[in-house]
């Protein structure tokens, strides 16, 4: 028993060198930005993203503006020169945008840096590809979700875009459920119906034979 104690003892010490060095190196997990919210946080060389969220204008109109935090981390300034999203290119407003040496820009409607979409075909509650290219730090590609203009999301729209109460985006989800369930709840009796239907005539067959084999049998 005292063997076992001290052999998880020794196992134990040489293995906190392994544990504490995970979280000292420069590709440690814990050094990356994390998502927060419905937002996409990525880091290349030269600059960071964070928060990256794509909010949709009105129903079927194409619209869409970008909503993130451009941070650059160098000691030298930057510009985004171009962003697309599943290849639909944005409109920057100023062209480009620029990043100062150490600090962080808001890209989102009615601020200094905005990034719209005209044409953007692609349904809120799915993630878009989207890249963000940039004077001298590498290019940032990676998924964002695209979300109503409801709640919080509504002030980042475009421009001119009627706000979508949070019940009525919940709501269209709901009733399109309850819409198939009742479809295939209805196409599930009718074929039951269809089915004892088709068993009736069977079994009078059946019976009509029955009766027609007793007199043989006599």
């Amino acid at each position: 028993m005292a063997f076992s104690v001290i052999r998880a003892a020794a196992v134990a010490a040489l293995g906190m060198p392994l544990l504490t060095g995970c979280y000292i190196t420069q590709d440690a997990a814990t050094l990356t930005q994390g998502d927060s919210g419905n937002g996409a946080s990525v880091a290349v060389a030269g600059m960071q993203i964070k928060n990256a969220t794509l909010v949709a204008g009105d129903p079927d109109s194409g619209k869409a503006a970008l909503l993130a935090t451009v941070y650059n981390p160098t000691e030298e300034p930057d510009e985004l020169t171009a962003v697309s999203a599943d290849g639909a290119p944005a409109k920057l407003l100023p062209e480009p945008i620029p990043v100062p040496p150490m600090s962080a820009v808001a890209v989102r409607t009615g601020s200094d840096a905005q990034a719209d979409f005209t044409d953007l075909d692609a349904e809120t509650g799915t993630y878009v590809s989207v890249s963000l290219v940039f004077t001298s730090a590498a290019q940032a590609d990676f998924g964002a979700l695209l979300v109503p203009p409801t709640g919080f999301y509504f002030d980042a729209a475009p421009e001119g875009t009627k706000e979508i109460a949070e019940e009525e985006a919940a709501g269209g989800e709901g009733a399109a459920g309850e819409e198939a369930a009742a479809g295939e709840e209805a196409a599930g009796e009718e074929a039951a119906g269809e089915e004892a239907a088709g068993e009736q005539p069977g079994g009078e067959e059946e019976s009509v034979s029955g009766e027609g084999s007793t007199p043989a049998a006599e």
